[in-house]
């Protein structure tokens, strides 16, 4: 898991640099195991853009297909509240708003989201807290799968 979480963090490096985009072999391994785990797909295209700033939708969309995945499984029976609902990102969007300091809501959706709003969300969407950050199991207290 820790080699996961560094991978996801790679990946999110890239979308915050602002150089060209044949800079990025060093993330290459990183974003490729992210797409081919859907945790990145890219915009409507299929292009990463790799070098821009990602907003706080595909935050929302990242950290969720991650850490959160299970909690979609009732997307059905979400009631949406200041997002659109037909969004393609509602559900990740509802999901997060219980992993973020600041909700986000229909105006926020496509602002950038800063590293500190980033590094937080991940922080609360993985499951560690003050008490357990220090924890030598967590990884085996917070994710089913790690081995």
């Amino acid at each position: 898991m820790i080699k996961f979480v560094s991978v996801l963090l790679a990946a999110f490096t890239v979308f915050c640099a602002d150089v060209i985009a044949a800079e990025y072999e060093w993330a290459e391994e990183a974003v490729n195991y992210c797409v081919e785990n859907k945790i990145l797909n890219g915009m409507e295209n299929g292009d990463l853009v790799l070098g821009e700033n990602i907003t706080n939708e595909q935050t929302a969309t990242i950290l969720v297909s991650t850490f959160l995945r299970d909690k979609l499984d009732n997307k059905d029976k979400f009631v949406y509240e200041n997002i659109d609902g037909v969004r393609w990102s509602a559900p990740y969007v509802y999901v997060f708003n219980g992993y973020t300091k600041t909700p986000l809501i229909n105006a926020t959706l496509s602002a950038k989201t800063t590293r500190e709003e980033f590094v937080s969300s991940l922080v609360l969407a993985s499951g560690l807290t003050e008490r357990n950050i220090r924890n030598r199991d967590i990884l085996s207290a917070n994710f089913d799968d790690y081995s």
